[in-house]
């Protein structure tokens, strides 16, 4: 009797749950998107506008922007589904102090 008390005790002990594993919260992998001032979301309008005026990827596109001394650089880079790795298609629209484009560079 004494020993199935015993291996009783050892199977309740050993079967018991574990106790909760508490998981480390950890900053996202990507950083959120910066917040962008009226002038900066204009350029990139004017720039989303010009695209789509010669290509048919406007909508999808990721659009950066740039002060420059004399008005704005917008890169505006394709996003392929599915991905290409190898393969980047940017488009370098530079915007003037009075929102016209001055250039439209294809890379090609």
């Amino acid at each position: 009797m004494k020993v199935f008390c015993v291996i009783y005790l050892a199977a309740l002990v050993g079967c018991a749950t574990p106790p909760p594993v508490q998981v480390e919260a950890y900053p996202p992998m990507h950083p959120p998107p910066p917040v962008l001032s009226a002038e900066e979301n204009q350029a990139i309008d004017i720039a989303r506008r010009t695209v789509a005026a010669r290509e048919t990827w406007a909508k999808e596109a990721n659009y950066e922007v740039r002060r420059r001394a004399s008005g704005w650089l917008v890169i505006a880079t394709r996003n392929y589904s599915p991905p290409r790795p190898s393969t980047k298609t940017q488009r370098l629209i530079v915007i003037d102090e009075n929102g016209k484009v001055t250039d439209y560079l294809t890379g090609e």
